[in-house]
Protein backbone atom coordinates (compact mmCIF):
# COMPACT_ATOMS: atom_id res chain seq x y z
CA UNK A 1 0.00 0.00 0.00
CA UNK A 2 1.36 3.39 -0.97
CA UNK A 3 1.44 6.18 1.56
CA UNK A 4 -1.22 8.69 0.59
CA UNK A 5 -1.07 12.16 2.03
CA UNK A 6 -4.33 13.99 2.62
CA UNK A 7 -3.84 17.06 0.44
CA UNK A 8 -6.97 19.09 0.82
CA UNK A 9 -8.18 21.18 -2.07
CA UNK A 10 -8.91 24.35 -0.17
CA UNK A 11 -12.46 25.07 -1.28
CA UNK A 12 -16.01 25.11 -0.07
CA UNK A 13 -16.34 21.29 0.02
CA UNK A 14 -14.95 20.52 3.50
CA UNK A 15 -14.79 16.95 4.80
CA UNK A 16 -15.77 15.85 8.30
CA UNK A 17 -14.22 12.45 7.58
CA UNK A 18 -10.93 13.06 5.76
CA UNK A 19 -10.38 11.56 2.33
CA UNK A 20 -7.35 9.54 3.42
CA UNK A 21 -9.62 7.72 5.91
CA UNK A 22 -12.33 7.10 3.32
CA UNK A 23 -9.79 5.60 0.89
CA UNK A 24 -9.36 2.56 3.13
CA UNK A 25 -13.03 1.79 2.49
CA UNK A 26 -12.73 1.85 -1.30
CA UNK A 27 -12.29 -1.20 -3.54
CA UNK A 28 -11.32 0.31 -6.91
CA UNK A 29 -7.70 0.45 -8.11
CA UNK A 30 -7.50 4.24 -7.81
CA UNK A 31 -9.06 4.25 -4.35
CA UNK A 32 -11.54 6.98 -5.29
CA UNK A 33 -14.91 5.17 -5.35
CA UNK A 34 -17.02 4.19 -2.34
CA UNK A 35 -19.99 1.89 -1.96
CA UNK A 36 -22.68 3.69 0.04
CA UNK A 37 -25.70 2.29 1.85
CA UNK A 38 -28.52 4.87 1.97
CA UNK A 39 -30.59 4.28 5.09
CA UNK A 40 -33.89 5.93 4.24
CA UNK A 41 -34.09 4.24 0.86
CA UNK A 42 -32.46 0.97 2.02
CA UNK A 43 -30.49 1.18 -1.19
CA UNK A 44 -26.85 0.69 -2.19
CA UNK A 45 -24.89 3.01 -4.49
CA UNK A 46 -21.72 1.45 -5.90
CA UNK A 47 -19.95 4.35 -7.61
CA UNK A 48 -19.90 7.26 -5.15
CA UNK A 49 -16.90 9.57 -5.47
CA UNK A 50 -14.86 10.24 -2.31
CA UNK A 51 -14.85 13.93 -3.25
CA UNK A 52 -18.55 14.28 -2.50
CA UNK A 53 -18.82 12.05 0.58
CA UNK A 54 -18.73 13.00 4.28
CA UNK A 55 -18.46 16.67 3.33
CA UNK A 56 -20.46 19.89 3.54
CA UNK A 57 -19.92 23.42 2.25
CA UNK A 58 -17.76 25.64 4.48
CA UNK A 59 -18.50 23.80 7.73
CA UNK A 60 -15.17 25.05 9.14
CA UNK A 61 -15.52 28.55 7.74
CA UNK A 62 -14.61 30.36 4.53
CA UNK A 63 -11.28 31.64 5.87
CA UNK A 64 -9.85 28.05 5.72
CA UNK A 65 -8.01 28.47 9.06
CA UNK A 66 -9.54 25.40 10.71
CA UNK A 67 -9.36 23.46 7.44
CA UNK A 68 -5.62 24.20 7.32
CA UNK A 69 -5.14 22.90 10.88
CA UNK A 70 -6.98 19.70 10.02
CA UNK A 71 -4.80 19.29 6.93
CA UNK A 72 -1.65 19.25 9.09
CA UNK A 73 -3.14 16.76 11.58
CA UNK A 74 -4.43 14.50 8.81
CA UNK A 75 -1.17 14.42 6.83
CA UNK A 76 0.69 13.11 9.90
CA UNK A 77 -2.08 10.66 10.75
CA UNK A 78 -2.29 9.33 7.18
CA UNK A 79 1.30 8.08 7.47
CA UNK A 80 0.65 6.52 10.89
CA UNK A 81 -2.49 4.71 9.74
CA UNK A 82 -0.66 3.46 6.65
CA UNK A 83 1.87 1.87 9.00
CA UNK A 84 -0.94 0.26 10.99
CA UNK A 85 -2.47 -1.07 7.77
CA UNK A 86 0.89 -2.72 7.06
CA UNK A 87 0.97 -4.14 10.60
CA UNK A 88 4.03 -2.03 11.42
CA UNK A 89 4.83 -0.83 14.95
CA UNK A 90 4.30 2.87 15.61
CA UNK A 91 6.31 4.91 18.12
CA UNK A 92 5.08 7.02 21.05
CA UNK A 93 5.01 10.26 19.04
CA UNK A 94 2.90 8.62 16.36
CA UNK A 95 0.56 7.23 19.01
CA UNK A 96 0.09 10.68 20.51
CA UNK A 97 -0.61 12.17 17.06
CA UNK A 98 -3.15 9.39 16.52
CA UNK A 99 -4.87 10.23 19.82
CA UNK A 100 -5.16 13.88 18.75
CA UNK A 101 -6.59 12.93 15.36
CA UNK A 102 -9.13 10.54 16.90
CA UNK A 103 -10.18 13.16 19.44
CA UNK A 104 -10.86 15.71 16.70
CA UNK A 105 -12.59 13.11 14.54
CA UNK A 106 -14.86 12.26 17.45
CA UNK A 107 -16.22 15.81 17.53
CA UNK A 108 -16.27 17.07 13.93
CA UNK A 109 -19.37 15.32 12.54
CA UNK A 110 -23.03 16.18 11.80
CA UNK A 111 -24.08 14.20 14.90
CA UNK A 112 -22.02 16.52 17.09
CA UNK A 113 -23.20 19.62 15.25
CA UNK A 114 -26.79 18.59 15.97
CA UNK A 115 -25.81 17.94 19.58
CA UNK A 116 -24.33 21.44 19.90
CA UNK A 117 -27.52 22.98 18.52
CA UNK A 118 -29.63 21.05 21.00
CA UNK A 119 -27.42 22.23 23.87
CA UNK A 120 -27.72 25.85 22.69
CA UNK A 121 -31.48 25.51 22.51
CA UNK A 122 -31.60 23.90 25.97
CA UNK A 123 -29.51 26.73 27.47
CA UNK A 124 -31.79 29.33 25.86
CA UNK A 125 -34.95 27.65 27.20
CA UNK A 126 -33.45 27.22 30.68
CA UNK A 127 -32.49 30.90 30.91
CA UNK A 128 -35.61 32.44 29.41
CA UNK A 129 -38.49 30.07 30.25
CA UNK A 130 -39.63 32.40 33.10
CA UNK A 131 -38.98 35.63 31.22
CA UNK A 132 -42.13 37.85 31.37
CA UNK A 133 -42.24 38.26 27.59
CA UNK A 134 -40.01 35.62 25.95
CA UNK A 135 -41.27 32.84 28.23
CA UNK A 136 -44.72 32.91 26.58
CA UNK A 137 -43.18 32.02 23.21
CA UNK A 138 -40.39 29.70 24.38
CA UNK A 139 -41.97 26.57 22.85
CA UNK A 140 -42.28 28.26 19.47
CA UNK A 141 -38.62 29.27 19.24
CA UNK A 142 -35.68 27.05 18.43
CA UNK A 143 -32.15 28.43 18.77
CA UNK A 144 -29.37 27.20 16.47
CA UNK A 145 -25.70 28.15 16.38
CA UNK A 146 -24.35 29.94 13.34
CA UNK A 147 -21.54 27.39 13.09
CA UNK A 148 -22.03 24.38 15.41
CA UNK A 149 -18.94 22.68 13.96
CA UNK A 150 -16.73 25.50 15.21
CA UNK A 151 -17.88 24.89 18.79
CA UNK A 152 -16.82 21.25 18.47
CA UNK A 153 -13.42 22.36 17.19
CA UNK A 154 -12.87 24.62 20.21
CA UNK A 155 -13.95 21.84 22.57
CA UNK A 156 -11.50 19.43 20.94
CA UNK A 157 -8.61 21.86 21.40
CA UNK A 158 -9.39 22.34 25.09
CA UNK A 159 -9.81 18.66 25.95
CA UNK A 160 -7.40 16.81 23.65
CA UNK A 161 -5.14 15.89 26.58
CA UNK A 162 -7.86 13.76 28.16
CA UNK A 163 -6.99 10.76 25.95
CA UNK A 164 -3.22 10.88 26.55
CA UNK A 165 -3.09 7.98 29.03
CA UNK A 166 -5.13 5.48 27.01
CA UNK A 167 -3.48 2.38 25.57
CA UNK A 168 -3.72 1.85 21.81
CA UNK A 169 -4.14 -1.44 19.99
CA UNK A 170 -5.17 -2.75 16.58
CA UNK A 171 -7.90 -5.34 16.11
CA UNK A 172 -7.77 -7.42 12.91
CA UNK A 173 -11.05 -8.64 11.48
CA UNK A 174 -10.55 -11.90 9.58
CA UNK A 175 -14.20 -12.90 9.46
CA UNK A 176 -16.61 -12.84 6.52
CA UNK A 177 -18.39 -9.78 7.98
CA UNK A 178 -16.48 -6.54 7.27
CA UNK A 179 -16.58 -3.41 9.39
CA UNK A 180 -18.75 -0.59 8.07
CA UNK A 181 -17.98 3.10 8.42
CA UNK A 182 -20.66 5.51 9.62
CA UNK A 183 -20.68 9.29 9.40
CA UNK A 184 -19.50 9.55 13.00
CA UNK A 185 -16.91 6.75 12.93
CA UNK A 186 -15.35 7.27 16.39
CA UNK A 187 -17.55 5.99 19.18
CA UNK A 188 -17.22 5.46 22.93
CA UNK A 189 -18.27 2.53 25.09
CA UNK A 190 -17.71 1.87 28.77
CA UNK A 191 -18.36 -1.76 29.76
CA UNK A 192 -16.90 -1.06 33.22
CA UNK A 193 -19.44 1.64 34.15
CA UNK A 194 -22.20 -0.37 32.50
CA UNK A 195 -21.43 -3.26 34.87
CA UNK A 196 -21.37 -0.77 37.75
CA UNK A 197 -24.80 0.50 36.59
CA UNK A 198 -23.35 4.00 36.13
CA UNK A 199 -23.90 4.21 32.38
CA UNK A 200 -25.10 7.83 32.67
CA UNK A 201 -21.38 8.72 32.79
CA UNK A 202 -20.36 6.27 30.08
CA UNK A 203 -19.57 8.75 27.30
CA UNK A 204 -17.20 10.88 29.33
CA UNK A 205 -13.69 10.69 27.93
CA UNK A 206 -12.14 11.49 31.33
CA UNK A 207 -13.82 8.68 33.27
CA UNK A 208 -12.53 5.26 34.25
CA UNK A 209 -13.29 2.44 31.87
CA UNK A 210 -13.55 4.48 28.69
CA UNK A 211 -12.97 2.67 25.39
CA UNK A 212 -12.70 4.63 22.13
CA UNK A 213 -13.11 2.64 18.91
CA UNK A 214 -12.55 3.57 15.26
CA UNK A 215 -12.73 1.28 12.21
CA UNK A 216 -9.92 2.27 9.83
CA UNK A 217 -10.63 -0.33 7.12
CA UNK A 218 -13.01 -3.18 6.39
CA UNK A 219 -10.68 -5.47 8.34
CA UNK A 220 -9.01 -3.22 10.94
CA UNK A 221 -10.12 -1.33 14.03
CA UNK A 222 -8.24 0.98 16.41
CA UNK A 223 -9.14 0.69 20.08
CA UNK A 224 -7.95 3.07 22.79
CA UNK A 225 -8.77 1.91 26.31
CA UNK A 226 -8.21 2.41 30.03
CA UNK A 227 -5.50 -0.15 30.78
CA UNK A 228 -6.29 -0.12 34.52
CA UNK A 229 -9.81 -1.41 33.84
CA UNK A 230 -9.26 -3.75 30.90
CA UNK A 231 -7.11 -6.34 29.23
CA UNK A 232 -7.66 -7.50 25.64
CA UNK A 233 -8.26 -11.20 25.01
CA UNK A 234 -5.43 -12.53 22.83
CA UNK A 235 -4.31 -15.86 21.43
CA UNK A 236 -0.71 -16.09 20.24
CA UNK A 237 -0.53 -12.30 20.52
CA UNK A 238 -3.58 -11.74 18.29
CA UNK A 239 -6.77 -10.14 19.62
CA UNK A 240 -9.68 -12.55 19.34
CA UNK A 241 -12.75 -10.98 17.72
CA UNK A 242 -15.88 -12.87 16.67
CA UNK A 243 -18.79 -12.12 14.32
CA UNK A 244 -21.05 -11.02 17.18
CA UNK A 245 -18.44 -8.42 18.16
CA UNK A 246 -18.21 -7.19 14.57
CA UNK A 247 -21.98 -6.86 14.28
CA UNK A 248 -22.13 -4.92 17.55
CA UNK A 249 -19.39 -2.55 16.31
CA UNK A 250 -21.32 -2.10 13.06
CA UNK A 251 -24.49 -1.39 15.02
CA UNK A 252 -22.65 1.40 16.88
CA UNK A 253 -21.55 2.82 13.52
CA UNK A 254 -25.22 2.94 12.46
CA UNK A 255 -26.37 4.45 15.78
CA UNK A 256 -24.34 7.61 15.29
CA UNK A 257 -24.56 8.09 11.54
CA UNK A 258 -26.90 10.58 9.89
CA UNK A 259 -28.17 9.04 6.68
CA UNK A 260 -25.64 6.67 5.14
CA UNK A 261 -22.79 4.24 5.78
CA UNK A 262 -19.77 3.20 3.71
CA UNK A 263 -19.72 -0.52 3.06
CA UNK A 264 -18.04 -3.32 1.16
CA UNK A 265 -19.64 -3.87 -2.22
CA UNK A 266 -20.68 -7.48 -1.64
CA UNK A 267 -22.29 -6.96 1.79
CA UNK A 268 -25.63 -8.63 2.33
CA UNK A 269 -28.46 -6.10 1.96
CA UNK A 270 -30.57 -7.92 4.54
CA UNK A 271 -27.73 -7.59 7.06
CA UNK A 272 -27.51 -3.85 6.36
CA UNK A 273 -31.27 -3.45 6.66
CA UNK A 274 -31.09 -5.20 10.04
CA UNK A 275 -28.46 -2.71 11.24
CA UNK A 276 -30.63 0.15 10.06
CA UNK A 277 -33.81 -1.12 11.73
CA UNK A 278 -32.04 -1.82 15.05
CA UNK A 279 -30.80 1.76 15.23
CA UNK A 280 -33.65 3.68 13.59
CA UNK A 281 -35.50 4.79 16.74
CA UNK A 282 -32.30 6.04 18.38
CA UNK A 283 -31.21 8.00 15.30
CA UNK A 284 -34.59 9.67 14.92
CA UNK A 285 -34.89 10.70 18.57
CA UNK A 286 -33.51 13.80 20.30
CA UNK A 287 -29.80 13.49 20.96
CA UNK A 288 -29.63 14.95 24.47
CA UNK A 289 -30.32 13.05 27.65
CA UNK A 290 -31.07 15.29 30.65
CA UNK A 291 -31.07 13.86 34.17
CA UNK A 292 -30.84 15.01 37.77
CA UNK A 293 -27.96 13.18 39.45
CA UNK A 294 -28.15 12.97 43.25
CA UNK A 295 -24.83 12.41 45.01
CA UNK A 296 -24.02 12.44 48.71
CA UNK A 297 -24.67 16.11 49.42
CA UNK A 298 -25.83 17.66 46.18
CA UNK A 299 -27.97 17.34 43.09
CA UNK A 300 -26.62 18.09 39.63
CA UNK A 301 -28.33 18.72 36.31
CA UNK A 302 -26.45 16.42 33.95
CA UNK A 303 -26.70 16.43 30.16
CA UNK A 304 -24.93 14.28 27.62
CA UNK A 305 -25.58 12.63 24.29
CA UNK A 306 -28.03 9.78 24.67
CA UNK A 307 -26.55 6.34 25.09
CA UNK A 308 -27.96 3.57 22.90
CA UNK A 309 -29.91 0.93 24.80
CA UNK A 310 -27.50 -1.87 24.02
CA UNK A 311 -25.10 -3.83 26.20
CA UNK A 312 -21.65 -2.34 25.36
CA UNK A 313 -19.71 -5.46 26.35
CA UNK A 314 -17.52 -6.78 23.55
CA UNK A 315 -15.99 -10.21 24.07
CA UNK A 316 -12.32 -9.27 23.52
CA UNK A 317 -12.50 -6.41 26.09
CA UNK A 318 -12.09 -8.04 29.49
CA UNK A 319 -12.72 -6.15 32.73
CA UNK A 320 -9.85 -6.77 35.14
CA UNK A 321 -10.60 -8.29 38.53
CA UNK A 322 -9.19 -5.25 40.40
CA UNK A 323 -11.56 -2.92 38.52
CA UNK A 324 -14.57 -5.19 38.78
CA UNK A 325 -14.22 -5.38 42.57
CA UNK A 326 -13.72 -1.66 43.09
CA UNK A 327 -16.48 0.12 44.98
CA UNK A 328 -17.30 3.37 43.27
CA UNK A 329 -19.70 6.26 43.90
CA UNK A 330 -20.91 8.64 41.17
CA UNK A 331 -18.80 11.71 41.80
CA UNK A 332 -16.39 13.47 39.50
CA UNK A 333 -13.48 12.83 41.84
CA UNK A 334 -13.95 9.06 42.10
CA UNK A 335 -14.83 8.49 38.43
CA UNK A 336 -11.86 10.31 36.88
CA UNK A 337 -8.84 8.31 35.78
CA UNK A 338 -5.93 9.08 38.09
CA UNK A 339 -3.49 9.77 35.26
CA UNK A 340 -5.48 12.69 33.88
CA UNK A 341 -6.71 14.35 37.08
CA UNK A 342 -4.02 17.10 36.69
CA UNK A 343 -5.37 17.79 33.19
CA UNK A 344 -8.93 18.03 34.54
CA UNK A 345 -7.79 20.46 37.26
CA UNK A 346 -6.06 22.56 34.60
CA UNK A 347 -9.26 22.76 32.52
CA UNK A 348 -11.35 23.67 35.57
CA UNK A 349 -8.95 26.46 36.54
CA UNK A 350 -8.72 27.98 33.07
CA UNK A 351 -10.09 31.47 32.67
CA UNK A 352 -12.62 31.99 29.91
Amino acid sequence: MDIIYNKINMGKNQHYIPRFALRNFTEDNNRQILTVYLMKEKRVITNASIKNQAAKDFIYGKDQVIESIFEKIENVTAITITKLMRNEVINDEEKEALRVYIHFQMNRTPFNAKNNNEIANLVFQTIYHKHPFIGKYIDKVKVELKNPYFLSFLLSIKTSGLLSDLAINIVNNNSKIPFVLGQRPVFIINPYLYEKKLDIWAQGIAVKGVCVLLPIAFNKLIIMYDRWCYSLAKKNGIIQINEDDITKINIFQFFYTTDCAYIKKDMNIEYLNMLMEKTKIFRESDILDIKIIKTQNQSMLYQQSKIPEINPNISFIKIKYQAYCEKIVPTKETLARTAIIPEIIRLENEEY
